[in-house]
């Protein structure tokens, strides 16, 4: 069975802005973004699966596979890496500078 999904977003409309900027950040088409909008979206929304004793298995770190995926994202993570590491060579924590 397949969904029949008919939508129309202008492209100087803020959705029509937002999909494009995604396209142009992951260098796919803004059909292709949509799909991976709506991919991310499910994924965020649907249940995590449960072990025989009603656990969750989803660890934070699974939950985080993904979420610094875009180079933007990786440059603040490199950024803030390094911060941290800049800290840990001072002598206190206490005065690190911020």
């Amino acid at each position: 069975m397949a969904f029949d999904v008919v939508i129309r977003i202008t492209e100087d409309s803020p959705r029509g802005r937002v999909i494009q900027l995604i396209a142009d950040e992951r260098n796919v088409t803004p059909e292709e973004a949509l799909d991976q909008v709506i991919d991310a979206g499910i994924q965020a929304h649907a249940p995590h699966h449960t072990t025989a004793h009603g656990q969750s298995s989803s660890t934070p770190a699974r939950r985080l596979i993904g979420l610094f995926s875009s180079d933007a994202d990786a440059a603040i993570m490199d950024e803030v890496v390094a911060l941290v590491y800049e800290g840990r060579k001072k002598p206190s924590t206490r005065n690190i500078g911020l």
